[in-house]
């Protein structure tokens, strides 16, 4: 059973206070709606003219009572409700600025007491004054010919029951309310200063003197936004909205509630933090209390959708619906849906699924269009409980089918379960209406319906009545639509496997001529569609927007075994009356075989002896895996045929047996024909073909046996005793075995039959340890591999060897192991080059003068090498001991061959030695003081050597010791020389030149009595020297005030004395040069506190000015005092009296050391403090 379920409007009814309590809303801009009607109605008569808060409530059958904007309120005719005085209620405790300005609350035991519970504001446009504080209002419904009367209030609430302090200015913008645990009782709640504030309603009212008081650990921001409680009452929802000048920094908050006690937990989980630019405004839960969504201004106004059934409910966030808008409020309706207000909008949005996962959330932008009037940003807030749902599921899938329309097929059985109830005189009746007729189908609790037909299309509706536990009377209504159609089915389809003659992997499929009217068969085309998908999901999921478009072509070449899946479904039913099935789509291109390898043999002897050129047992099975190469053997099968026409035509035409034994028809070699077949379509094959170029027939080969020249081959052998035993070269003997032997190997072995079953093979054939009348036995391979056994006989003889021990010596070098001048240059690896060719001569002077031409001396690194002769030194003349080194003596190993009797030899043995280069170090690169001379030296030599000094190339013949005295730079070489074996090692030293800096007066440029004093020294273009400088600064008490630095300038000085000191970075010494700045200063303080005492002329002293005149006058040009530039200054007397705070004046003459007049002008403060 398939069935497609769509979600419908108007929910089912829970309690005489239901859901139709809410069915009335007014809001915005004389804006309304009414949910009597699917989808609500649109009302135009309401008086509301509301910025934000709003509310109403209507009578259980969802008829309107009274609406408000929490100063004034509407009766059900839309004018103003009274006092019982008469006074019009138009100046109420709430504000239509507030975010929650009013909730209303029925009176639990009573149909006609009502309580109003307002919020006021100070944050208020112009024209409406701010009220904040929370009151409530009593209205009896009964007054005034049933449009009700306010009979009592305002009742103030925001009185702190500790302090008693009113506290109404702090009190917030918001209120809910929910049903009580208790029968008989809600719970209105508000907060204010960290506290939430819970009332109970009951039959005995509103209880002001016991309002529970719950602290959390929270701060708002702000007063504004909205607060709800979850229908089933476990949650509170608390939007903290901040936005002002462009600073949006609110929060979301989520607290548990006990709806028994009515306390609030104190630590709530924070959904949207400080700083995340985001102000929460409006919240609500979805009708399951599942979901939790907030809407929140961030520029733009943003719907978020959070799980409540999460353990980490935060990390939830979801993203629903984001657009232009300023903040607006969410609120559930009695449908079950949840509507959002953006303000100035002709249109109420809605969230169509609440209780949906984000990713399944159908967010209706301009759903419920308002017939002309405008949203602002409130919606009326109603007791959440009052929308609590009862639930019908169907027993099979378990979907919730409240107020949907359900699609089944014909032919299907259902059974509808109602939810338990607990309470007595439970009744049920259900009903169905076929749109004609309304008849009574069932009074159990669960509805079944067998074998559906079209004649079960209608509405179905349960109607319960019982006591509640709390004796009220309470009937519970359920409705929901059934409509049947026609089953699908689906005929199964045949595998394709297509042959793809082009070659590119690519075919297109008429699935819908040539496959739909199989897979419909029977079904009407006009009443079933058809389509194929690529996965099974998408099949079963009727994703069409992934289905296959017609007629299909493949989107990668030659697809391997790629499912199609088959999907037919009736179109007034798609995915309730629906079958699937699949069938398997490959592509084989014409197959491209492996070219196969000749499949080769060694003649053998049955039938003819082992030279006829046939073989009996060729298995061509054998090759099958080789021709296939990466075909799937269970798609190809691969047949031989002794014909091109044969391999051409099928696979059984001139076709060979592959499996069984097969003779080769032609002498030596025949040719085979390959046919390789799609085994699922026999058209699909490739045949071996000698001109196509790409796949061509391979031959069988019978390949002959090597021929043996010489049967038993002798090999004669010399040894170096007279034992008669020693070491072959067995390879020796390959020339005498096989006139071929330059194309054939050879295999040695120690029995003849251990060479038939190619066992024990001698592994080193040059170094076979053999005595005098020893046979072995050797396999002739040809190059096919196919091999003849023949005998090796051995004859060994004496000879001696030769007494000759001369030591070769030479320098070691400095090139790497290879003698090449490179990176890896090395002078102490004991390798360097040698000439031994003289030895040649030396050793064959040792022997007969009558055989010495007849003798071939050779040199080798190895007694190995030697005795099987490998490896031979081939340029005596030019040898390097790159596999010896030879820091100590080693040895070079000859052999002596008669060149006209090979079969005996002689052996000797000489040395080598490579002698060590002196070793010593040297300092590189180095200064030279040109104001103070030093040396260098080779240093740490490793013994007593003579030495050869040269700067830039020139021989200094002053020293012959390690050590040179030098005055100045330049590139030196030392050369250490070892006049025992004349080796030599040069090393080359760089010395740099230095010198202390040359500093005078006239390298120092002084700005004086300034804002800035500086002193700057001509360092440019070598002017001091050529060394590397750098500078600092000491005053007169000798102490650095600026230490050294590379920049030659100091600025921002007080008068006085200075020492500028040079310093040679490469220690050549410090130059030095006193100076002096002027400073004349602006005002002193004869206070005798120790500073500025005296007015005196700082840096200057009769060392740098030795003639001066020093003035002071007043500010009447009367003369005051003359003093000395290196006395101790003006104290501030005249007549040794003191003068007044007044301005002094100067004149003053100083004559510098080369003559130079400098004269100044000013005035000075006197100040006594």
């Amino acid at each position: 059973m398939k069935r497609l379920i769509i979600l419908l409007t108007g929910l089912i009814s829970i309690t005489t206070y239901s859901q139709k309590q809410a069915n009335v809303w007014y809001f915005g801009l004389n804006a309304g709606i009414d949910f009597s009607t699917t989808p609500p109605t649109a009302l135009t008569n309401g008086q509301l003219n509301t910025t934000e808060g709003c509310s109403s409530f209507s009578d259980k059958d969802g008829n309107l009572l009274f609406y408000s904007d929490g100063i004034r309120i509407f009766n059900k005719n839309h004018t103003l409700m009274t006092f019982t005085d008469g006074t019009p209620a138009d100046n109420l405790g709430g504000n239509p600025s507030s975010t929650q300005s009013g909730m209303i609350i029925p009176k639990p035991g009573s149909d006609t007491i009502y309580y109003l519970f307002t919020v006021g504001t100070d944050f208020v446009p112009p024209g409406i004054s701010s009220n904040p504080g929370f009151n409530f209002y009593t209205i009896d419904m009964s007054q005034d010919s049933g449009l009700g009367q306010i009979i009592n209030g305002p009742v103030n609430l925001a009185i702190d029951p500790v302090s008693t302090l009113d506290i109404s200015t702090v009190w917030s913008e918001k209120v809910t309310a929910v049903k009580g645990k208790d029968c008989d009782t809600f719970w209105v709640i508000s907060f204010a200063q960290g506290n939430f504030y819970s009332y109970k309603v009951d039959i005995n009212g509103v209880d002001v003197s016991g309002v529970v008081v719950s602290p959390v650990n929270f701060t708002t921001t702000d007063k504004r936004g909205y607060l709800q409680v979850s229908p089933d009452g476990r949650y509170i929802a608390f939007a903290d909205y901040r936005a002002a000048q462009q600073v949006i920094t609110g929060s979301a908050q989520l607290f548990r509630f006990n709806n028994e006690t009515g306390v609030i937990s104190p630590n709530p989980t924070t959904l949207i933090d400080f700083g995340e630019n985001e102000s929460p405004y409006g919240v609500a839960f979805s009708q399951q209390s599942n979901k939790l969504y907030v809407s929140s201004y961030n520029g733009s106004n943003a719907v978020y959708q959070f799980d409540l059934n999460d353990s980490d409910i935060p990390s939830t966030r979801s993203l629903i619906n984001l657009k232009q808008g300023f903040r607006g409020s969410l609120q559930l309706g009695p449908d079950g849906k949840i509507y959002a207000s953006v303000p100035g909008s002709d249109y109420l949005d809605v969230i169509d699924n609440p209780n949906d996962d984000a990713n399944d959330i159908n967010y209706i932008n301009d759903a419920i269009f308002l017939e002309g009037r405008q949203t602002a940003q409130g919606l009326p807030p109603f007791i959440s409980s009052l929308l609590l749902p009862i639930q019908i599921r169907d027993n099979t899938t378990f979907q919730v089918l409240n107020n949907q329309d359900i699609k089944y097929c014909i032919g299907e059985s259902i059974q509808i379960n109602s939810a338990p109830v607990t309470g007595t005189n439970i009744q049920y009746e259900w009903t169905f209406n076929d749109g004609t007729n309304q008849t009574i189908i069932s009074n159990q609790p669960n509805l079944t319906l067998n074998n559906l037909d079209i004649n079960n299309n209608g509405t179905y509706s349960l109607v319960v009545t019982l006591i509640d536990d709390c004796n009220n009377a309470i009937n519970l209504e359920g409705t929901f639509n059934i409509e049947v159609f026609e089953p699908a089915s689906v005929n199964a389809l045949n595998n394709i496997n297509f042959c793809d003659l082009d070659g590119d992997g690519f075919n297109t499929f008429d699935f819908e001529n040539d496959l739909s009217p199989i897979a419909l068969g029977g079904l009407d085309p006009n009443q079933f569609e058809i389509y194929y998908f690529l996965n099974q999901a998408d099949s079963d999921n009727n994703n069409t927007a992934n289905a296959i478009s017609l007629p299909y072509t493949n989107t990668t070449p030659f697809p391997n075994n790629q499912d199609i899946f088959v999907r037919v479904h009736n179109k007034d039913a798609s995915d309730a009356c629906f079958a699937t099935t699949q069938f398997t789509l490959s592509i084989s291109a014409i197959p491209t075989p492996t070219q196969p390898t000749n499949y080769e043999v060694c003649d053998d002897a049955v039938n003819g002896g082992d030279t006829d050129g046939f073989f009996n047992d060729f298995i061509l099975s054998t090759k099958d895996s080789e021709i296939l190469g990466t075909l799937d053997p269970t798609v190809y099968s691969v047949s031989y045929h002794t014909t091109l026409s044969g391999a051409q035509t099928d696979s059984t035409t001139d076709a060979i047996n592959k499996n069984n034994p097969y003779r080769n028809i032609n002498i030596n070699e025949q040719l085979i024909y390959v046919r390789v077949e799609n085994i699922f379509n026999s058209g699909c094959f490739a045949a071996s073909d000698n001109t196509s170029g790409n796949f061509l027939p391979f031959r069988l080969i019978v390949n002959p046996l090597p021929v043996i020249a010489i049967n038993p081959a002798i090999i004669n052998q010399c040894d170096t005793d007279s034992d008669l035993s020693t070491n072959i070269n067995l390879t020796q003997a390959e020339i005498s075995i096989s006139s071929n032997y330059m194309n054939e190997t050879f295999k040695y072995y120690p029995t003849q039959p251990d060479a038939v079953a190619d066992t024990n093979e001698i592994t080193d054939q040059i170094n076979y340890t053999a005595s005098d009348g020893d046979s072995i036995w050797v396999r002739t391979i040809s190059t096919e591999g196919c091999y003849r056994i023949s005998r090796l006989d051995i004859t060994i003889s004496f000879a001696s060897d030769v007494n000759y021990n001369e030591e070769f010596t030479t320098c070691d070098d400095f090139l790497d192991a290879e003698g090449n001048n490179s990176i890896n240059n090395d002078d102490r690896d004991g390798i360097a080059n040698f000439d031994i060719s003289s030895a040649i001569d030396d050793i064959k002077q040792l022997f007969d003068p009558a055989i010495r031409n007849d003798l071939d001396v050779l040199f080798f690194e190895t007694i190995a090498d030697r005795d099987a002769v490998i490896n031979q030194i081939p340029d005596p003349a030019n040898y390097r001991n790159t596999n010896i080194p030879a820091s100590t003596q080693q040895s070079i190993y000859v052999k002596i061959i008669n060149k006209i009797n090979n079969d005996c030899t002689g052996l000797g043995e000489f040395f080598i030695r490579v002698l060590p280069l002196p070793d010593f170090s040297v300092t590189s690169p180095q200064i030279v003081c040109l104001n103070n001379p030093s040396f260098i030296e080779a240093e740490l030599p490793d013994g007593n050597y003579t030495y050869e000094w040269s700067r830039n190339g020139i021989l200094d013949a002053s020293s012959t010791s390690e050590t040179l005295n030098i005055s100045q730079g330049g590139t030196y070489q030392v050369t250490a020389i070892n006049t025992t074996t004349n080796c030599r090692r040069t090393q080359r030293i760089t010395v740099n030149e230095s010198i202390i800096a040359t500093l005078t007066q006239n390298d120092v440029t002084i700005v004086d009595d300034s804002a800035n004093n500086s002193i700057t020294i001509n360092n440019s273009n070598n002017n001091l020297g050529i060394g590397d400088y750098e500078f600092a600064l000491q005053d007169e008490n000798n102490t650095i005030i600026r230490d050294f630095q590379d920049t030659p300038m100091f600025e921002n000085l007080n008068g006085g004395v200075y020492t500028i000191l040079v310093r040679d970075k490469n220690a050549c010494g410090v130059a030095q040069l006193d100076v002096s700045v002027l400073e004349f200063p602006k005002y002193f303080t004869p206070n005798n506190d120790g500073v500025n005492d005296v007015w005196v002329v700082r840096g200057a002293s009769t060392s740098f000015y030795p003639e001066s005149s020093v003035h002071i006058f007043d500010r009447f040009g009367n003369p005051i005092t003359q003093i000395e530039i290196d006395g101790q200054g003006w104290n501030g007397l005249y007549n040794g009296k003191l003068l007044p705070s007044n301005d002094y004046w100067f004149n003053i003459e100083l004559t510098d050391r080369s003559g130079k007049k400098i004269s100044r002008k000013g005035h000075f403060s006197l100040l006594r403090k």
